[in-house]
């Protein structure tokens, strides 16, 4: 009998082990649809695409080329807000320009016209004016005053103190003007202040400038120096001529004192049209 030893090895245990692996993502530089690096085995494969979409609207800052595309259909409410600089201009168009005038219902003897801009004296009524509507008492101001026809002594422009009759200004302490004619001066505060500027000519522009918070007035004709000088300045309140010593609420005026033998005319400007010369620094529109 044959005889055969045969000896079985035991059978092995199973070993629980993780085979680890370096691996490295790599981004793929593309735009729409971007191909993700993944760990992950099979259903998913380096190969799956995700669309990158994720529904987020990007927002950008206005700036002023900024357009809206009116074709989508869609109503936008916005405004685009820009800072302010000096060289910005006004648009006259939205309402930024003056609505003083001068006064509708002058004395007796006087006819308004251009809007109440115009005064036409052509009586020989004495002592007889015409206020600005508007009669204020702190702020800064200009305006312009134009000689259109035939000159005489003694017709001013200037401000007076509400309440105060036209013969009360030459002596009384009731505001600042301009005696007009052959020898134009300044009068504020009821003084002669010395200051002339010569002989007026049709067509002339005389100027004020008046702080009526500080209570200091200057006055210039054609565009030259204000209160013919060369220091005096608006703009720094440097060499104006006390304008009253009592405060008060005071408006621009023209007057006529004199018998005429024809008609005599002044126009005011108030920032209705473009000034003849350029307001200081500072200074504003009357009302």
């Amino acid at each position: 009998m044959l005889v055969c030893n045969v000896s079985l090895r035991p059978p092995r245990s199973a070993i629980a082990a993780d085979i680890a692996e370096i691996t490295v993502a790599v981004d793929a530089l593309a735009t729409g649809n971007v191909v993700f690096a993944t760990l992950v085995d099979d259903p998913a494969s380096v190969g799956d695409i995700v669309d990158a979409y994720l529904g987020e609207i990007m927002l950008e800052a206005a700036s002023a080329n900024a357009a809206v595309d009116g074709a989508i259909s869609y109503s936008y409410g916005v405004g685009i807000d820009e800072a302010m600089t000096a060289l910005d201009v006004l648009d006259g168009s939205i309402g930024m320009l003056a609505t003083t005038t001068l006064d509708g219902t002058p004395s007796a003897g006087i006819v308004m016209s251009n809007g109440n801009l115009t005064a036409v004296h052509g009586t020989s009524n004495n002592n007889v004016g015409v206020d600005s509507t508007a009669y204020l008492s702190a702020g800064k101001f200009y305006f312009e005053c134009k000689a259109e026809v035939n000159i005489q002594d003694n017709q001013s422009f200037g401000v007076k103190l509400l309440g105060k009759a036209y013969f009360e200004i030459q002596a009384g302490a009731y505001g600042a003007h301009l005696f007009i004619g052959s020898g134009t001066n300044v009068y504020s505060d009821g003084v002669n202040r010395s200051i002339s500027f010569g002989a007026a000519t049709v067509g002339d522009i005389y100027s004020m400038a008046v702080d009526l918070t500080a209570r200091l007035a200057w006055f210039r004709k054609n565009g030259g120096n204000w209160n013919n000088s060369g220091t005096a300045n608006p703009a720094t309140g440097a060499g104006g001529v006390v304008l009253a010593t009592a405060a008060g609420q005071y408006a621009p005026y023209v007057r006529f004192t004199s018998s005429l033998s024809s008609d005599h005319r002044y126009t005011v400007n108030f920032g209705q049209t473009s000034y003849a010369y350029a307001a200081p620094s500072g200074f504003t529109n009357w009302g």
